[in-house]
């Protein structure tokens, strides 16, 4: 059974109502003919601005090369239903180090697989809920996904589950870009490829990494025909887990829309075509028409037959690859009218409208995601290192990693995961041991957060619930911590995630609340 056709199915009622409510070569593109102000479209010149002016003045938006960081404007860590500071919250009134958040008594869970896929769907609803929380309406946003292995007849591709998610949480007029996806046991990988989609496209103002993981879902990705789902009462090994994650370069906005942005009313519809906001909207539901024989689903479905797939379905979204091919069609239709000299890009291939750039200055600043720092805990032979090597590896690594911190100042806490082996951790508690006094240790109450035990084994999705659980913590307190993740092959990757600034708390706070 396809997976979007059930949790479509699933969903459907929930959401029905709310649906409908580097450098490159482009930057010498030659413009579509743009036009003065006050043309036909109702641009506006009063947005137009000749010096650049930084919504975001903090330090770190000046950092480059391996300190590079990114903005973090919404995030959904969900594990069993439960999201975010919940989570949090749970965690520090647990008090204990070795001991879940999660129900001991198989009594406290589902006691058969219809309420399984229950929860299954909202866990992915409130992950992406949370995670697109602000998302600029009617702009492709490029996402990238993560899910654990598939066999390799299922259509249950990672990238499939943007759809998914999209239509769990009910994002009637979002656009989502298939940007890239993995099948994989290595969660980690996606945080590198995020930072890398940035260096390649430096035209991408923001985008979304997701990631997805549990029993239920890991049964739903084997052979088709493998036989009906039968967990039956009780705990099982890997809780349902989602990490969605939506972070912006607020600079590219400043310099590449924000002074090109033109004024059209906020209550266009889809037959007001005089408008290029609404030529793009029809041309990517064209592209998108899966009834359609040249759209993408049509060109996906045989590709992914002759991969093997038995019963290929529509993937909801279509690939940045694919909507990249057809932009040259949209672009003969287009005006381009409004202020200064836009050059139309991939992922810029229209003007935001001033509503569009008003709510992407409306999302909150959660904090600062940190480029990883990969550390290779192997020999020149492919073997495991010995322990007194892992530490100075891990030891080099976290030094590198804090080096990108404001101020150099170690991070309060690490997050990390021991599901897959127990025993790294004592490496990487000597190298943080022998990195300073100030740098936290793992095995304490409020320094060291083992995800492995206080929440479950979360596998593939485990780096963006880490991350999750960093950017709460941070807000809250105003300090800085560390993900650190042992990945498959023998390498370990390091993520700094910084808090905002206290002023910028301070404004937050006021416009959105303590939380």
């Amino acid at each position: 059974m396809s997976k979007q056709w059930w949790v479509g199915m699933l969903v459907l009622g929930t959401i029905g109502l709310a649906i409908f409510g580097g450098h490159a070569a482009w930057l010498n593109r030659a413009a579509v003919a743009a036009t003065d102000a006050g043309a036909a479209d109702g641009s506006s010149a009063g947005l137009a601005s000749p010096t650049v002016k930084w919504s975001n003045p903090s330090p770190l938006m000046r950092q480059e090369g391996r300190d590079y960081v990114l903005e973090v404007r919404a995030i959904g860590a969900a594990v069993d239903a439960i999201v975010n500071d919940e989570i949090w919250k749970r965690i520090e009134k647990m008090g204990k180090t070795h001991m879940t958040i999660l129900p001991t008594d198989p009594n406290a869970y589902p006691d058969d697989d219809f309420k399984r896929e229950h929860i299954y769907g909202m866990s992915i609803g409130l992950s992406f809920e949370y995670g697109a929380r602000g998302i600029v309406d009617q702009w492709p946003m490029p996402a990238i996904a993560y899910a654990p292995p598939k066999h390799v007849t299922s259509d249950s591709r990672a990238g499939t589950d943007i759809a998914a998610g999209r239509f769990a949480a009910g994002l009637g007029v979002a656009l989502f870009l298939w940007e890239d996806d993995a099948n994989t046991e290595d969660g980690a990988e996606s945080l590198e490829k995020l930072f890398s989609f940035f260096d390649r496209n430096p035209d991408v103002p923001a985008a979304m990494v997701i990631s997805l993981d549990g029993t239920f879902d890991r049964l739903l990705r084997q052979a088709p025909g493998s036989g009906r789902i039968q967990l039956g009462a009780g705990k099982v090994d890997m809780p349902d887990s989602m990490g969605a994650l939506m972070v912006t370069r607020s600079d590219r906005v400043d310099q590449l829309v924000r002074p090109f942005a033109v004024h059209i009313p906020r209550g266009v519809n889809k037959t007001n075509t005089e408008y290029d906001l609404i030529k793009q909207w029809n041309f990517y539901w064209e592209k998108d028409d899966s009834r359609r024989p040249d759209s993408f689903a049509a060109q996906y479905k045989k590709k992914e037959a002759a991969k093997g797939v038995l019963y290929p379905s529509s993937p909801g979204v279509m690939t940045s690859a694919y909507w990249h091919s057809q932009l040259p069609e949209l672009w003969k239709t287009i005006s381009n009218k409004g202020p200064g000299q836009f050059n139309p890009s991939p992922y810029l291939p229209i003007r935001w409208t001033d509503w569009q750039v008003k709510q992407f200055d409306a999302m909150p600043l959660l904090g600062y995601l940190h480029r990883p720092v990969d550390i290779n805990l192997n020999d020149d032979h492919g073997k495991p290192l010995r322990t007194p090597y892992q530490v100075q590896a891990l030891k080099e690594g976290w030094a590198r990693a804090v080096e990108g911190l404001e101020g150099q100042r170690q991070p309060r806490r690490v997050f990390y995961d021991t599901s897959t082996d127990k025993h790294w951790v004592i490496a990487l508690t000597q190298a943080l041991g022998q990195s300073g006094d100030d740098a936290p240790r793992p095995g304490e109450l409020k320094e060291g957060y083992d995800i492995g035990y206080r929440i479950g084994k979360t596998g593939v999705s485990s780096p963006l619930i880490q991350v999750g659980l960093a950017i709460v913590a941070g807000y809250e307190d105003g300090a800085a911590s560390a993900t650190v993740n042992l990945r498959p092959g023998g390498r370990a990757s390091i993520v700094m995630v910084s808090p905002p600034e206290p002023e910028r708390k301070k404004s937050m706070m006021q416009a959105f609340g303590a939380n």
